[in-house]
């Protein structure tokens, strides 16, 4: 996508140039998210690591509170990349009508 954004045939056809920059604003959304799950995935892993094998009771007791921690923001980080990963459906983007009518019995 970012190889089409940057396509002189791309920038003078507006209409795909709007589609693909939509595209890549979403997509880069979830790859950010998707890296900050893949960082935090690894911490957690890191600290159950040395929770399991420090020596240190003290160490031992910080490493589980904050591999509790991390493994709570790597589950609302894959609540949101899951999410984030149901494709978009094609009508979301157009217009909508809504229409207001007194209702009858009132005041």
């Amino acid at each position: 996508i970012e190889s089409q954004l940057g396509d002189p045939e791309t920038i003078r056809d507006s209409r795909k140039l709007q589609e693909l920059s939509r595209e890549h604003a979403r997509l880069r959304e979830i790859v950010e998210v998707a890296r900050d799950y893949s960082r935090v995935h690894g911490e957690h892993a890191q600290a159950v690591e040395l929770a399991d094998s420090s020596d240190d009771a003290e160490m031992r007791q910080l490493a589980r509170q904050e591999a509790e921690e991390l493994r709570e923001r790597e589950a609302e980080l894959g609540a949101k990349l899951e999410i984030m990963l149901v494709p978009p459906d094609p009508l979301d983007e157009k217009g909508t009508i809504v229409e207001v009518r007194a209702g009858t019995g009132g005041d």
